[in-house]
């Protein structure tokens, strides 16, 4: 049950995942680029940790109970901003090297995260229908760059998903 060493693992799969970014040295000509390559970096990172995460979530599923027990004793709120921050700073980064491509987050940062989130974990478990990981790349990257083209808040997220 969620033992120490499933959280020190859980520890280094998020210590790992603030190394990464797209301010680590590397030139990019377009956000797409710069997009595709932080993509690469998320899904060899939950790649690495495949067997980890599939523990712990075949855990948390065995015993629901538990898990929304111990998520309550922890600042589980707390948690989740830390991780989704990581992403939404990069996006941010992304937003700021590439002003003349129109990109906003404004009000999309949690469904965005959702999205990319789900998206990488199903596939990192099973593939989820793609062929490799570039082509989940190229399609993750089209849908979070439809999104920060969009003027429109939350609806515009329906409308990659309905595209």
């Amino acid at each position: 049950k969620f033992t120490a060493l499933t959280r020190e693992i859980a520890q280094d799969f998020k210590e790992e995942a603030k190394k990464l970014g797209f301010s680590k040295g590397m030139d990019f000509s377009t956000a797409k680029e710069a997009l595709i390559y932080y993509l690469s970096l998320i899904i060899k990172l939950h790649k690495k940790y495949r067997l980890t995460l599939a523990a712990w979530e075949s855990e948390i599923l065995s015993n629901l109970d538990y898990y929304l027990k111990l998520r309550d004793e922890m600042d589980s709120e707390k948690e989740f901003e830390n991780e989704m921050n990581l992403f939404i700073k990069e996006m941010k980064e992304l937003i700021k090297k590439f002003p003349n491509e129109n990109l906003s987050l404004k009000g999309k940062e949690k469904q965005l995260y959702l999205i990319t989130q789900a998206i990488i974990h199903k596939y990192t478990y099973d593939k989820y229908g793609f062929n490799s990981d570039e082509e989940l790349i190229t399609i993750l990257s089209k849908i979070i760059l439809i999104v920060l083209k969009s003027n429109e808040k939350k609806k515009s997220l329906r409308l990659v998903i309905f595209y």
